[in-house]
């Protein structure tokens, strides 16, 4: 890799293409080529790069309105990597990933819901139905009860 300065000021990817830093020139090439998107890891792997070469120039493409973010893909590792397109878009939003405490709440929620279906289901059995009449004196008795007047 050339030691020279990354091009300044970048206001069109043809720029990258008159760059004689060979890490822009990687990621020019690799935009041109793929037209599905490119993260910069698969770029640093088939260019001979550091990935962090490649993540300063394509950021600096983002910071110009050049990229987007088009999608997420998992990495090998199991982690949200961004796959930049061309273009002035809306970046796509990252994906939440569900942690251990995120989906232990899930589980505990479905068993909630259960429990609350069978609960629901006993006091069916065992409360009486009742017209209004009744429930109106029923639920007087209570508020008496609760209010410690009767």
């Amino acid at each position: 890799m050339s030691n020279e300065p990354l091009t300044k000021d970048i206001k069109s990817l043809d720029c990258l293409k008159l760059s004689k830093n060979e890490g822009e020139q990687a990621v020019y090439k690799a935009f041109l080529d793929d037209s599905d998107g490119v993260q910069p890891r698969e770029i640093a792997a088939k260019r001979g790069f550091h990935e962090t070469t490649i993540a300063i120039v394509i950021n600096r493409l983002k910071v110009k309105k050049l990229v987007y973010i088009s999608g997420w893909k998992l990495s090998n590792k199991n982690r949200q990597c961004a796959v930049y397109k061309v273009g002035n878009k809306k970046d796509a939003v990252m994906p939440i990933k569900k942690t251990l405490a995120a989906k232990k709440l899930i589980d505990e929620a479905g068993d909630f819901e259960k429990l609350c279906k069978r609960y629901d289901a006993i006091n069916r059995a065992l409360v009486p139905t009742r017209n209004t009449k009744q429930q109106r004196a029923a639920n007087l008795m209570y508020l008496n009860h609760i209010q410690g007047i009767r």
